[in-house]
């Protein structure tokens, strides 16, 4: 099963140095949108958040995805 790596962007780079094991990469932006969820919730972000995104990557480090917070 492929590990994926998820980097919350929003203001400052918050790197998984873990990763996560998912079947496949549509896995991954569900992973990422409840992510996104949770920290909107908890982090009560306001203003302008069309720059604040998770950056998904493989295990090589190539970036595979971004999932903007502005769609959620």
């Amino acid at each position: 099963m492929p590990r994926y790596f998820f980097t919350v962007v929003n203001g400052i780079k918050t790197q998984d140095f873990e990763g996560t094991e998912l079947d496949n990469l549509a896995a991954a932006k569900v992973e990422a949108e409840k992510d996104i969820d949770e920290i909107t919730e908890s982090d009560s972000l306001h203003g302008d958040r069309s720059k604040h995104c998770i950056e998904i990557c493989d295990e090589d480090g190539a970036l595979l995805l971004v999932v903007p917070f502005s769609n959620n």
